[in-house]
């Protein structure tokens, strides 16, 4: 007859709920709350108050200050973190979710740190890596109101940076200037990004005219001076 032993409960395996990453929206109120209960975590964007300065009073309100205007509008129009966190079920008896103050805990204290600026058309999301051990938290917001955080196993890393990219679908942009099909060397392009980056995109005409014979279609014919630039100029600002 087989003995079935009890004594010894098995090895619990992990189900499909816990390998899955766990994500969690926050407003930013919410978010400071739980940064607050990490021990006062620093968060890993650097946090200031929405003002307008003296000179938009007299020269009329800028872009940016009507932006920072309109977000200081909306934080002012959130519940209390903890009333919302409490009802949410993340805050119990004035305690943040351990799972919440883990993640913001890791994103202060990271062995690893990578930060992700995404800009389509009138779409800008940033999001923010942090990696120690197993562990990986992150951090992403599009309008500097609502953040998703989130933590998981560093083997699922490559996962969660496969939803940063953009496929044409998700935003209608203009028609880019780059052809189907283009030859250049990589130093050329990366060079052309450069330029761009350090503020010196009068370089990529200078560039265009030296490597003119470099930048070839699908035929491999060159396409010349002024459709060399335009493609240097399109592969280092349309992305």
């Amino acid at each position: 007859m087989p003995t079935i032993d009890l004594s010894t409960p098995p090895p619990r395996t992990e189900g499909l709920l816990d390998a899955l990453p766990r994500r969690v929206a926050l407003t930013r109120h919410e978010l400071d709350l739980v940064a607050h209960s990490a021990g006062g975590a620093p968060l890993p964007f650097l946090a200031t108050t929405p003002s307008i300065g003296t000179l938009d009073g007299r020269l009329g309100v800028s872009r940016g200050s009507a932006q920072d205007e309109a977000l200081g509008r909306a934080l002012g129009s959130l519940h209390p973190a903890e009333t919302s966190l409490t009802r949410r079920g993340l805050c119990v008896d004035g305690k943040v979710d351990e799972g919440l103050v883990g993640a913001v805990g890791l994103l202060a204290t990271p062995e690893l740190a990578l930060d992700l600026d995404v800009r389509v058309g009138e779409h800008h999301a940033r999001s923010w890596h942090r990696q120690a051990g197993q562990a990986v938290a992150t951090l992403a917001t599009v309008d500097g109101v609502v953040f998703e955080l989130a933590w998981f196993a560093t083997h699922q890393w490559p996962m969660d940076l496969a939803r940063v990219a953009v496929t044409p679908d998700d935003v209608v942009l203009r028609d880019s200037i780059v052809p189907d099909v283009v030859d250049l060397p990589y130093e050329l392009a990366d060079a052309a990004g450069e330029s761009v980056r350090s503020g010196r995109p009068d370089l990529l005409a200078v560039l265009a005219t030296q490597h003119a014979d470099s930048v070839v279609d699908a035929d491999g014919i060159p396409l010349g001076g002024a459709a060399a630039h335009g493609v240097l100029t399109g592969l280092a600002t349309e992305a």
